[in-house]
């Protein structure tokens, strides 16, 4: 006798994480890589566990009705959840589970499908609209990943083929906001590069080849690099390595008069005037 399904009506789910999404392609193949008798759209839903006891939380009990009010209306399954059927809603704390995947902590994990001939509706919000979006990928940036934030339309049917239960069928999602990456989501490059804090100084050039290093910030420049301009030292008596006279303008003040010879020495050979000192 074939299997008529029994559906519930839909319903939205509560704010939760999703990982593993196959949204706008089909899953063709299972965890070991072999085809897919049925290909399929499909996520991990991550429900948020307000109370580790199933019977007083909120959000389990949403599922929990929804399945077990279709599993009720099914002939077959005698009035009763199937006896060794597959419960749709797992425990994400399950410690044999949690070392692979930390990501079920704290969690009701359930997951959501389609088929093939009734893709789900894939929408993002955006200023207070749920707006569609056609492709995963826009401009070469990806619109959502595993571990980001949605509601779902979703229902709850039965089934029995080879094994027999119930499951939740998608409608559509809806993105409403980024999450920790789960799994190999690639990271953004704010995480990849947060312990940058800007170029290294070069290293310094070898003796005679290119300029020298720029110095260390709040340090004073190396002599001869930057430093402000000290007149040269006074010329021994009787020989001038004084430069010429600063070009007229550089300073207003007259020069002073010649100076004698030094007390104590004899005067030098005559010669030309001496030449004004550089203002100071």
């Amino acid at each position: 006798m074939a299997h008529n399904t029994i559906r519930s009506d839909t319903f939205l789910t509560p704010p939760m994480r999703g990982a593993y999404f196959f949204l706008h392609t089909l899953r063709t193949t299972d965890g070991n890589k072999q085809p897919l008798a049925s290909p399929h759209y499909e996520f991990v839903g991550l429900v948020e566990k307000l109370n580790p006891d199933p019977t007083l939380c909120e959000n389990y009990r949403m599922f929990a009705t929804a399945a077990m009010g279709v599993a009720l209306q099914v002939p077959e399954f005698g009035g009763s959840y199937p006896a060794g059927a597959s419960w749709p809603i797992q425990d994400g704390d399950d410690p044999a589970k949690l070392v692979k995947s930390p990501w079920r902590k704290g969690k009701w994990v359930i997951k959501f499908s389609a088929t093939e001939k009734f893709p789900p509706r894939v929408t993002i919000w955006q200023n207070g609209v749920a707006v569609d979006l056609l492709t995963k990928d826009i401009g070469g940036v990806a619109q959502y990943k595993s571990g980001d934030f949605l509601q779902a339309s979703v229902y709850a049917l039965s089934y029995d083929n080879k094994s027999r239960g119930v499951k939740f069928g998608i409608e559509g999602v809806c993105f409403v906001g980024p999450g920790e990456a789960i799994g190999g989501a690639q990271r953004s490059a704010a995480e990849m590069f947060k312990g940058v804090v800007g170029r290294a100084p070069p290293a310094a050039a070898a003796p005679g080849y290119g300029a020298p290093p720029p110095a260390a910030y709040g340090t004073p420049p190396a002599p001869g690099y930057g430093a402000a301009y000290a007149p040269p030292p006074p010329a021994a008596p009787g020989y001038s390595t004084a430069a010429p006279p600063a070009a007229p303008g550089y300073s207003t003040a007259a020069p002073p008069p010649p100076a004698g010879p030094a007390p104590g020495y004899a005067p030098p050979p005559p010669a030309g005037p001496a030449l004004p000192q550089f203002p100071r």
